[in-house]
């Protein structure tokens, strides 16, 4: 079977995600690299891969180094720095967005 090595984001109606997550899984993506933000009662059914126990769960990232495309900036990140939107802007970027507060479909941002 082909092993997926990405990291894959769900957000989203319940229903989308566990569809999601079931095509995930189907075609090879690990249980532990596919992450997902629920809003409201929305929960997965998980099925862990058979050598879980032996693959550590990676922590939430504190620091990276954030490239913004269209302006071609590139700058290190802090979980102090806030949000993505907030550290472009307090570097004179506009990028395009559709909400400040997560709400859910509101966000129109995109993330390559």
């Amino acid at each position: 079977m082909l092993v997926l090595d990405d990291d894959y984001y769900l957000g989203g109606p319940a229903e989308f995600m566990q569809a999601m997550y079931d095509t995930l899984r189907e075609l090879g993506a690990r249980d532990h690299r596919i992450f997902a933000e629920s809003f409201g009662p929305a929960s997965l059914r998980r099925r862990p891969d058979a050598d879980a126990m032996a693959v550590a769960r990676l922590e939430q990232a504190t620091e990276a180094v954030v490239e913004f495309n269209d302006s071609a900036f590139k700058q290190p990140w802090t979980s102090e720095a806030g949000t993505l939107l907030e550290l472009a802007e307090a570097h004179g970027l506009s990028p395009p967005y559709g909400c400040r507060d997560g709400e859910r479909g509101a966000c129109t941002t995109r993330l390559v």
